[in-house]
């Protein structure tokens, strides 16, 4: 946790991008909790994706019977979806994510 901490406060979001969509920099895979990697996503504006892993993570909740969390979840998802609107209006967005080709 203290070295997602770290790269959010040292600007480091482009990092943080490549791990939210899966992708290994300098041979580090990093494991976001989703609510880190969905934020990653939404400041991006990738609208699709944000939707195709909220989905994913949702499923999980759900087979795992994790009431809690997938309340959490859902509520966090709504609050994403405002939060593209203010960085798309801001002109803040982070570049769209080109995946690495492996």
């Amino acid at each position: 946790m203290k070295f997602l901490h770290k790269h959010f406060s040292n600007g480091h979001l482009q990092s943080l991008q490549a791990w939210a969509y899966g992708d290994a920099l300098d041979n580090i895979l990093v494991q976001m909790h989703w609510s880190q990697e969905l934020m990653i996503i939404a400041l991006g504006l990738d609208k699709n994706y944000l939707q195709q892993r909220y989905q994913f993570h949702q499923n999980i909740l759900i087979n795992e019977k994790r009431d809690a969390e997938l309340e959490y979840l859902n509520d966090s998802y709504k609050e994403y979806q405002v939060l593209m609107e203010l960085v798309r209006e801001a002109g803040t967005a982070l570049p769209p994510y080109q995946k690495v080709n492996k």
